[in-house]
């Protein structure tokens, strides 16, 4: 996990930003991480969920080097 040396603190994405960011639907995530291709989020509440953003550069990283 990478850490702002600022705050210590892992930077969370919350749904909206992760789909603004990867360019895909929410449904698309909610598919990919139901075949294990997305990572997991972590959870923040009861309903609430979110991507660590280190999890987020790595999954963009490695799909530039599958295509």
């Amino acid at each position: 996990m990478e850490l702002n040396p600022k705050t210590e603190i892992p930077a969370l994405l919350g749904l909206t930003e992760v789909c603004r960011i990867i360019r895909r639907s929410r449904a698309s995530v909610f598919r990919d991480l139901a075949k294990g291709t997305f990572p997991r989020p972590i959870h923040t509440g009861q309903r609430g969920r979110a991507w660590l953003a280190s999890d987020l550069a790595a999954w963009v990283a490695s799909r530039k080097t599958a295509a």
